[in-house]
């Protein structure tokens, strides 16, 4: 009887089925600048490999504005979002929805470890006092230079333009050379551009000790700027983000400012000599970066947010952020995963990386809101009435400030 009893027991054991895997939702933006739909995959199937209790389901939205809504939506039905990867200055935004878990809450005791992995320069959009999102990848904004098209305009690329006026003559020559337009401004994120453009002048979009100041001297000298290129004929609004860059490897623009996160899809598919380097600088080095954070969404089950934390230590690896940057040319965020074999060669080398690379100590944070959406909005409003309108700068970036202060109820 006994050893029926030890029979049956095995077989009870056998027949039981496995437990049930973990499931973790992963929501990116798989085509916020090239195409990152297939690594994420990547990603997550490297770690299943180690992790065979927790099961990554990748959801793919198209860009940043995709995710932010499908948070902010399972937000407000109570529901978990799983983690999910934003557009960095977000982060106020989502805390303020009650969206998001915070990462320094969520980490604990291992807070202080991961926070010292990362590039300090990188920590601009964490959340201030809070670590609420950690970043995941990291661009800025650039200029990326068509060579064969300057070359056939007789201008040298020895010497690329450091200051406004010297890109103001480039775009003479180039425009001049073909009878369009040379220059073209990126679609979509073109606030961030501007902010970009303003922040080396010194005041930029943060002069007030509120912490924005839209109609700064800085802001109205860059949007002059822009306005002038315009109306001269040196300049083209693109009417997508991610057409931008498609388009300056197709050779239809020979210069472009853009995200430095374009230069893996610029590298694969342009078919003459390129370069890029750091945005023409008015006085000041200032450079905001761009990029996603990663976030834990609020409403988490336990077994949830324990997969979700160890997803997060696999993301954070060397190998895992040298992948990320390989194959988007997004910066990683860790000093660790520069010191990777690929990582070395990318960035150690001479050509448009390391240009990039040695823009990184001008780092700096993004403008960002609790009602972030909505102030892109305002300064992108700013720029539109200037170059669509005719506008004097001052004037749209002084209604832009008062459309800011009582968005913010100041």
């Amino acid at each position: 009887m006994g050893m029926l009893k030890a029979i049956a027991a095995i077989c009870i054991f056998i027949a039981a089925p496995a437990a049930a895997a973990t499931k973790l939702q992963f929501l990116v933006p798989s085509a916020a600048t090239g195409d990152a739909n297939r690594l994420f995959h990547e990603l997550a199937r490297n770690f299943q490999q180690g992790a065979p209790s927790i099961e990554i389901e990748v959801v793919s939205l198209s860009n940043y504005d995709e995710v932010v809504g499908r948070v902010m939506a399972e937000a407000a039905a109570k529901r978990s979002a799983g983690l999910f990867v934003a557009e960095l200055s977000t982060t106020l935004e989502l805390q303020e929805a009650g969206a998001i878990q915070p990462l320094d809450q969520a980490l604990g005791s291992r807070l202080a470890s991961f926070h010292a992995a990362l590039l300090p320069s990188f920590l601009g959009n964490s959340g201030g006092q809070r670590f609420l999102s950690a970043p995941l990848f990291r661009s800025m904004p650039v200029a990326y230079y068509n060579v064969e098209a300057m070359a056939a305009a007789g201008v040298s690329t020895e010497a690329l333009p450091t200051t406004w006026a010297e890109f103001e003559s480039l775009l003479e020559t180039l425009t001049a050379k073909t009878g369009r337009p040379s220059f073209a401004l990126g679609g979509d994120w073109y606030d961030w551009l501007f902010e970009a453009m303003a922040a080396t002048t010194g005041t930029g979009l943060r002069s007030d000790a509120a912490g924005i100041g839209l109609g700064s001297p800085g802001a109205v000298e860059a949007l002059a700027f822009l306005q002038r290129l315009h109306k001269k004929g040196l300049l083209a609004r693109s009417p997508a983000w991610k057409g931008t860059i498609n388009a300056f490897s197709l050779g239809a623009f020979p210069v472009v400012f853009y995200s430095s996160g374009g230069a893996g899809l610029v590298e694969k598919n342009a078919k003459f000599p390129w370069t890029v380097t750091f945005i023409p600088r008015h006085s000041t080095r200032s450079v905001p970066v761009g990029g996603g954070n990663l976030f834990m969404s609020a409403h988490m089950a336990e077994a949830e947010r324990a997969a979700a934390l160890r997803f997060i230590e696999y993301l954070y690896t060397p190998a895992a952020q040298a992948s990320l940057s390989e194959q988007t040319g997004y910066f990683p965020v860790t000093q660790s995963a520069f010191n990777e074999p690929s990582m070395v060669r990318r960035y150690g080398e001479s050509g448009p990386y390391r240009r990039l690379h040695a823009n990184l100590p001008n780092a700096t944070a993004k403008l960002m809101t609790a009602n972030n959406l909505k102030i892109r909005g305002v300064v992108k409003a700013a720029v539109d009435r200037c170059l669509d309108q005719g506008m004097a700068p001052q004037d749209s970036l002084a209604i832009a400030q008062r459309d800011a202060s009582q968005l913010l109820g100041r």
